[in-house]
């Protein structure tokens, strides 16, 4: 066979072959910037200012557990850092850093307030590191944890009263799940999630 000729068949074969691999590769990249796309977009739609002026007409009675999956109201305080909200209860951080506006307090309550927050982790990460302050104010420390939780961090805290509570989190750096499990196909950045914070006028003592 003339060699002109193998090559005349192969050079098609072997351009549509690159061409597929290509398509490919390009999807996968287009589907994790949509990901990531998708997240920031929802992590700056909001902004301190905003998510206080969203909550700030609000004043819930004591004590109350804040819950922040796509049905809840409250996601209207989440500022930024944050994943669209979850139908399983709760909502995935994008980044390290997070924030979420709550309520003002009416001028009656009684301070200081305990706050429990309730957060988890991806399930293959061990020992992280969780900081959470009120208002500027670290919640009960620089708490350590190791596992997928759930976790609480909680204590007593003095805030103002008649304006919004802004409670930030320091948590781990964000992991795409399914570059570190073998069972997820989320091409998400997830750092932690976040369950709940619950507000009482006392913390109940052991």
């Amino acid at each position: 066979m003339n060699p002109e000729t193998i090559n005349e068949k192969a050079t098609p074969r072997g351009i549509a072959l690159f061409l597929l691999l290509f398509a490919i590769g390009a999807c996968y990249l287009l589907s994790l910037a949509y990901f990531h796309g998708h997240s920031i977009n929802f992590v700056q739609k909001n902004g301190i200012a905003a998510a206080s002026k969203a909550v700030e007409d609000a004043h819930p009675a004591l004590p109350i557990t804040y819950t922040f999956d796509a049905k809840s109201r409250w996601t209207q305080g989440l500022a930024y850092g944050w994943n669209p909200p979850e139908s399983w209860g709760g909502i995935w951080g994008s980044g390290s850093e997070a924030a979420i506006v709550l309520p003002p307090l009416s001028n009656d309550v009684a301070l200081p307030l305990c706050f429990t927050v309730q957060v988890g982790n991806i399930g293959k990460r061990q020992h992280w590191n969780m900081l959470v302050t009120i208002d500027g104010t670290p919640l009960g420390g620089n708490s350590h944890f190791s596992g997928a939780g759930p976790f609480e961090v909680h204590g007593e805290v003095k805030i103002p009263t008649g304006q919004p509570i802004v409670i930030r989190f320091s948590g781990p750096s964000p992991v795409i799940p399914r570059a570190v499990t073998n069972y997820s196909l989320d091409s998400r950045l997830l750092s932690f999630s976040l369950l709940g914070i619950t507000v009482a006028k006392q913390c109940e003592r052991p």
